[in-house]
């Protein structure tokens, strides 16, 4: 796998070349400084910019292009990644060995009709479309707590870090959709586009000097300076007391979430050794929160670890019987604890470093998962996959030792389901 990467004015393309895949994967990511306020109007936005272009002004003509090109596909998402707020959108189409010549051009171009083309009349989006977008949308926004795990983690956050991006949405404002309007929507789009950093990534059998071209010929993006902002979110360490809530919910099985915070780490720590304390703590089935709190104590239906480095917290997640609640966390303490004190084996740090490489390998059988992890080359400071795998070797106990006294819990949050009383005899 080969990779390039082209300065663009203010943007980037990183183009990878690889013949692996019978497809070709385009996504083009508009990227800005994430605002709270803007958050609603982005995935409205992004789902608009799908239902019709001025040449295909309708969902079914766009769609009936996407057939005459041999059944592209074409996705849209919204997501933050550390203090920048995203709209991707991402184009799948087959390589034209397997269809015919200028496929990958005409696809290029309807990508491009896409983004810079929306069905805007008189400067305004349609008024039926934008209704139905924001009817989907409120139902998406209303239905959150139908998705408790979700919810917890959602709301574990905006307790943890309130008043930053950590704690804003995902899924949206209903306040902020009641404000959308067709005329309002299509003044934030050509806002947006002035305003936003265009990523651009190109995954396949490419031909890099063709690509580049086709790149430029169709996304003649306006040359300026922008300003370059890092974009890890480092929350200020604190030795305060934990902070801990308790919310009820209707269902039989609660759900724990945990937000650590961690002390600066430089980036070996943050890339590679944060990962394996990650992985023997909870991130897999030879765990010591699975082990140990799920297996020998059943007091767990699940209990996970997971790093968002990005966001330089670590968060940890349980189902659980609301009774169970404060000896798993006094054990999810202890695990930590434990990990402080290096107890922990030689064979517990290899086992995790096979898993972190497999995991590497099937980021590598994804094309998708591939170009996350050019996201991540291009917004911090980390290596190629396959230069991951070799440095994750590198990792000793005492590296591990020392990263555990950095992670210290914060918050505590429980979605407090009902309590179900113990069998009788």
């Amino acid at each position: 796998m080969k990779y390039k990467k082209i300065k663009y004015g203010s943007n980037d393309i990183t183009l990878i070349q690889t013949d692996k895949f019978k497809t070709i994967t385009i996504r083009v990511t508009l990227r800005t400084k994430m605002k709270k306020e803007d958050i609603t109007k982005q995935i409205l936005l992004g789902n608009l910019l799908l239902e019709g272009t001025k040449k295909y002004p309708s969902k079914r003509l766009l769609s009936l292009r996407t057939e005459e090109l041999y059944n592209v596909g074409v996705q849209m998402s919204c997501k933050r990644t550390g203090i920048f707020n995203n709209i991707n959108i991402t184009m799948t189409l087959l390589d034209e060995k397997y269809t015919e010549p200028g496929m990958f051009e005409k696809s290029i171009e309807l990508l491009s009709e896409i983004l810079f083309q929306p069905n805007i009349q008189d400067n305004r989006f349609d008024e039926k479309i934008v209704t139905i977008g924001k009817d989907n949308l409120k139902t998406t926004i209303a239905s959150i707590k139908e998705s408790p795990g979700a919810y917890a983690n959602m709301r574990m956050l905006e307790e943890m870090a309130p008043n930053t991006p950590l704690s804003y949405r995902s899924v949206g404002y209903l306040e902020d959709l009641e404000a959308i309007t067709a005329e309002n929507m299509a003044t934030y789009y050509h806002e947006l586009m002035k305003e936003a950093s265009f990523d651009i990534y190109v995954l396949g059998n490419i031909d890099f000097a063709q690509t580049e071209k086709l790149i430029k010929q169709y996304f003649q993006l306006t040359t300026f300076k922008k300003e370059h902002l890092k974009a890890e979110l480092m929350l200020p360490f604190t030795t305060a007391k934990v902070k801990e809530y308790q919310e009820l919910s209707p269902m039989t099985q609660s759900k724990l979430v945990i937000g650590c915070r961690t002390k600066e780490m430089d980036p070996f720590e943050k890339n590679y050794v944060w990962n394996l304390y990650s992985i023997i703590l909870g991130g897999s089935p030879d765990s010591k929160f699975f082990l140990n709190i799920r297996e020998k104590y059943s007091l767990a239906y699940y209990v996970t670890s997971s790093i968002r480095r990005l966001d330089s917290i670590m968060v940890l997640q349980a189902g659980i019987d609301a009774k169970n609640f404060k000896k798993t966390v006094a054990l999810i303490e202890h695990e930590m604890d434990d990990m402080k004190k290096g107890n922990f084996t030689e064979e517990d740090i290899d086992k995790a470093k096979k898993t972190y490489q497999n995991a590497i390998q099937e980021i590598m059988d994804s094309p998708q998962a591939i170009i996350e992890s050019y996201v991540s080359m291009n917004l911090s400071d980390i290596e190629p996959l396959e230069e991951r795998k070799e440095k994750i070797t590198e990792v000793t106990k005492e590296d591990i030792v020392k990263l555990a006294t950095k992670i210290k819990i914060d918050t505590i949050y429980l979605l407090k389901g009902k309590e179900v009383p113990d069998e009788e005899n």
